[in-house]
């Protein structure tokens, strides 16, 4: 039987600080990947325990051969794998890494049409010249796979231009994201009436979490978070 891996959540942080400290001296760029089995708890129950490590094992083994780097892959979780991807000469080249990870574990973990298949999400994050501190640049990534879970697509273009923020609050990040995990959302409606390009007159809507130092604010297209606690929906 072949060998699950086990979590080493310690080892991968000091691998991560140790490449934002390079990427910080040498003015590189750094990616990574939070790569999650969504659905291994039901895998387990239908098929085994034995199926859903050898799901694990198989990950584990396809994402170092990719990486063929020393101390950049770990598991960081029960069905949750980190790829650390350092000297990225593009950060743009990081969709180049996602695509090839999300098509190689996807053949790879394909059994046959009679087994439940994996879940795939993954989630990105991109610091450039190592602005981002450690665990900021892992707060993104779990944003951004919680946005994954929820239905939401990447847009490299946004993390790139959030990939150098040092200022970050991490923090703050982390509790959104396990909000969105939770559903720990309210919807709103508010009966004023905003009329974008077009003419066309819709409802203002406002998504808020239930616990007030999480808020977020939809206004026309875009969101904003609402940075402090008890900030206004209005």
């Amino acid at each position: 039987m072949a060998e699950v891996p086990e979590v080493q959540r310690a080892a991968f942080i000091a691998a991560l600080g140790g490449a934002v400290a390079h990427a910080q001296q040498h003015a590189t760029h750094l990616g990574m990947l939070l790569i999650d089995l969504t659905n291994l708890a039901r895998i387990n129950h239908y098929h085994g325990y034995r199926t859903g490590d050898l799901m694990l094992a198989a990950a584990y083994r396809e994402l170092l051969g990719v990486s063929k780097l020393p101390d950049t892959v770990f598991r960081v979780g029960s069905h949750r794998f980190a790829f650390i991807l350092p000297g990225l000469t593009n950060p743009a080249f990081i969709a180049l890494a996602l695509n090839k990870v999300t098509r190689l574990l996807e053949g790879e973990l394909f059994v046959d049409a009679g087994m439940v298949s994996v879940e795939l999400k993954v989630g990105i994050s991109i610091n450039l010249n190592g602005g981002r501190d450690p665990m900021a640049m892992l707060a993104l990534a779990e944003s951004s796979l919680a946005h994954v879970k929820m239905g939401g697509s990447h847009h490299i273009e946004d993390l790139l231009r959030e990939g150098g923020n040092s200022k970050t609050d991490y923090q703050l990040e982390q509790r959104f994201a396990k909000a969105l995990r939770d559903n720990d959302f309210e919807l709103y409606f508010s009966p004023r009436s905003i009329s974008p390009p077009g003419g066309l007159t819709v409802p203002r809507r406002y998504c808020a979490g239930r616990h007030p130092e999480v808020n977020l604010f939809r206004r026309k297209w875009w969101c904003n978070w609402l940075m402090r606690p008890g900030a206004p929906l209005n």
